[in-house]
């Protein structure tokens, strides 16, 4: 993107040169997706979960992106790619090519009579169990119940000491689109282990329903770094409003991953709707963030502004003379927005 200070974009582009400049838009917007699909080939479909990769850790071969262990100070020519290339070749393309895998279905009302005798049967066992191994046993024998009924199981599950057990026991959970789930996702969202927290926002994101984005929002702010990607990549699943609601808060994470994330996907996705969570990154704690912010706005509106305040006020007065895409309208018939 250059060095905005040395190379500004001129006030006013000619019709040609703002098609041309729309084209790199949707270019740099295209490039996020196509990271996303390198992603998928080179990194595969692996699901996190206590069992497969053990505590606190990624499919085995894949370091933990964002948090922990994202670089500050993020430039264009950062060395091993920028902060957005390893979010979305990382964590977003695991986390859609496994979520991608999970059947849907929603938990029937009534059980039929064999899971009548089975829920019966699992319940008196789980009312006596006390090691691991007795409730992992419950846990793989309950899998294939798909009745409410099971709700009650997993509940018991999550009241165990053991981690593993608590991961496992929501990850049974896993595809249920029933809103009736929630409460008990939401129990563990703030779990203590962070696999049993990854497991439940997973869960959370299957569901691509507008009840569970206080789950994933939460999770968005997570203190790991897996944890809030794969709440942000099941955020971006959702219809709107919920989804241009998730960016908005993604922009003004104070996670930086989350944040630059946040406005990668709102530059590949212009909307209005947006424009105030870009230029109030201005403002932003990181200077990455804040870089990220400027390039936007640079591209898409040709200003540059001091401050997120004085922008937000250019936004305000000229908002009118942009379409739903953000390109401005025919200059010889509107005004040329000028910056304060």
């Amino acid at each position: 993107a250059g060095h905005l200070s040395a190379h500004p974009l001129p006030a006013r582009l000619s019709p040609d040169h703002r098609m041309t400049d729309s084209r790199v838009r949707l270019l740099r917007g295209a490039l996020v997706v196509l990271l996303g699909v390198v992603g998928l080939a080179t990194v595969g479909c692996g699901r996190s979960g206590s069992a497969q990769t053990g505590k606190g850790s990624p499919p085995p071969g894949h370091p933990r992106p964002g948090g922990d262990q994202a670089a500050s100070g993020r430039t264009r020519a950062a060395p091993g790619g920028s902060t957005i290339a390893q979010f979305t070749k990382s964590r977003f393309a695991r986390v859609r090519a496994g979520l991608e895998d999970l059947p849907s279905y929603v938990l029937r009302p009534e059980p039929s009579a064999t899971e009548s005798r089975q829920l019966q049967d699992l319940s008196e066992r789980l009312a006596k169990a006390t090691d691991r191994a007795a409730f992992l046993a419950i846990v793989d024998e309950a899998r294939d119940i798909r009745c409410s009924g099971v709700l009650g199981l997993v509940d018991g599950l999550l009241a165990a000491a053991d981690p593993e057990v608590r991961g496992q026991a929501i990850g049974m959970l896993e595809g249920v689109t029933s809103p009736g789930i929630l409460p008990l996702v939401a129990k563990v969202a703030a779990d203590p282990d962070t696999d049993v927290r990854l497991e439940a926002v997973t869960v959370a994101a299957a569901m691509k329903r507008g009840e569970a984005m206080p789950i994933l929002l939460k999770g968005m702010e997570d203190e790991d770094g897996n944890v809030r990607q794969t709440a942000l990549c099941g955020a971006l699943d959702l219809e709107p409003p919920h989804r241009i609601g998730a960016l908005k808060v993604a922009a003004a994470s104070p996670r930086e991953d989350v944040a630059v994330a946040g406005l990668a996907f709102i530059e590949a996705e212009p909307n209005p709707d947006t424009v105030p969570a870009v230029l109030q990154a201005l403002d932003h704690g990181s200077a990455a963030v804040r870089q990220q912010a400027h390039e936007i706005v640079a591209l898409t509106f040709h200003q540059e502004f001091p401050t997120g305040v004085e922008a937000l006020a250019w936004w305000e007065k000229n908002k009118g003379n942009y379409d739903e895409n953000l390109v401005l309208l025919d200059a010889a018939a509107t005004p040329e927005p000028e910056a304060p």
